[in-house]
């Protein structure tokens, strides 16, 4: 109850906010930044059609600003339009390409839409380049690799990557041992299951 009238003071402001914006855009249809910061405010109240509009309008008319692009790619995801969201995210890490947020929302994208394994992958390996320790990133890629790919070879190489900064994690020790009894390996499959053991008990 405390919170009750902070909250409502909030959303009168954003409400203000947003009449402002819009009684400036009706003076300038073609101003990108009165576009951006009216897709934000929809984006944030989670209106996300909306969302799209204003950013399509302000990406549109000004096509070198990495967050419009990345927020436009998030309000895409945010309705299920996979495709539409790669093209976003995709000038996003074009325009700056050490955004790891930008890498990782990429690969959800194509690994949302299903069809295009690789493309997923290779965004989430660009997160793990610009942040070894990204345990998101280890999990989408050990996914990947493990079940989409078939790629036992490099998923343990993502699992062992993932144990060194969540040992104790069993589901990892799981898929590990999984990936070794495809590929033949039985000793350490062996050694794999010795651990989960220990773990479990």
């Amino acid at each position: 109850p405390d919170e009750l009238p902070d909250r409502v003071a909030d959303h009168l402001l954003l409400v203000e906010a947003k009449q402002l914006f819009e009684k400036a855009l009706a003076a300038d249809p073609k101003n990108a930044d009165v576009h951006y910061q009216i897709g934000r405010l929809a984006l944030d109240a989670k209106n996300y059609g909306e969302a799209v509009q204003h950013l399509e309008k302000a990406t549109a008319l000004k096509k070198d600003n990495q967050l419009w692009f990345f927020l436009l790619g998030e309000s895409y995801l945010r309705l299920n339009d996979f495709v539409k969201a790669q093209g976003a995210f995709k000038q996003a890490t074009a325009l700056k390409s050490d955004d790891r947020d930008s890498w990782y929302n990429l690969g959800l994208a194509y690994y949302s839409e299903g069809r295009d394994m690789m493309a997923a992958t290779a965004a989430f390996e660009k997160v793990v380049e610009l942040q070894s320790d990204d345990i998101s990133a280890l999990e989408a890629l050990g996914i990947c690799y493990l079940i989409n790919l078939k790629d036992y070879d490099n998923a343990i190489r993502v699992y062992k990557k993932a144990l060194e900064f969540r040992p104790d994690k069993v589901e990892y020790w799981t898929n590990l041992k999984y990936a070794y009894q495809q590929k033949g390996m039985k000793a350490e499959a062996a050694a794999a299951d010795k651990r989960i053991k220990q773990l479990q008990r």
